[in-house]
């Protein structure tokens, strides 16, 4: 009931902004749009994951030599990468140096998280859309089975003290399959700019 009130508000609130001339309202209405979009994100990461629509994208068992494969390549890169179960929930499995030094995280302390608990939109800004652009983002890469580039994204990320940092992302997000053509991870590359 939840996902139905939110899309239903979505939509309404997109069918006011396209007539509304008036600034402030427009605000409010932007503000409650993000809000929304944000609030579905964050409840459809939950609960569906990246949901899978093509039948040969299935989310299978995974291969020892492959998941050790792609552990190993993340280990070993320099660039910004995170790799995530594309399960209800949304967990983050591991992540390069690079990308826990630039998003100010432990590697260690993240694995396992789920991905939207460990990096939330700044809730200081308004229209902070971050998660629902990311979550969109990864559901495309699952439902296509392939690569999505998202353009420049804002998307701050705390510090150890809990501060929000501003920082700006040209992320992409790509489907990692077994040999048998069953989806095991979404691969998250960013590079900061």
């Amino acid at each position: 009931m939840e996902r139905y009130i939110l899309r239903q508000n979505i939509k309404r609130f997109r069918e006011v902004l396209a007539e509304e001339t008036d600034p402030r309202v427009r605000a409010t209405f932007s503000e409650l749009l993000g809000d929304s979009r944000r609030k579905l994100a964050l409840l459809e990461s939950s609960t569906l994951g990246a949901p899978l629509e093509v039948e040969r994208f299935s989310v299978g068992r995974k291969p020892a030599y492959l998941v050790k494969s792609i552990r190993d390549h993340l280990e070993q890169s320099r660039e910004c990468l995170l790799l995530i179960d594309p399960r209800p929930g949304l967990r983050i499995v591991e992540v390069s140096e690079s990308y826990a030094s630039a998003t100010l995280t432990d590697r260690a302390r993240i694995s396992g998280e789920r991905m939207f608990d460990v990096f939330p939109d700044n809730p200081d800004l308004v229209d902070a859309d971050g998660v629902s652009n990311l979550y969109q983002s990864l559901v495309q890469a699952a439902r296509t089975g392939r690569r999505d580039i998202m353009p420049i994204q804002r998307y701050d990320v705390r510090d150890p003290n809990g501060i929000f940092v501003e920082r700006r992302w040209l992320p992409q997000n790509v489907p990692l399959f077994d040999d048998c053509g069953r989806l095991l991870y979404l691969l998250h590359h960013v590079r900061s700019i």
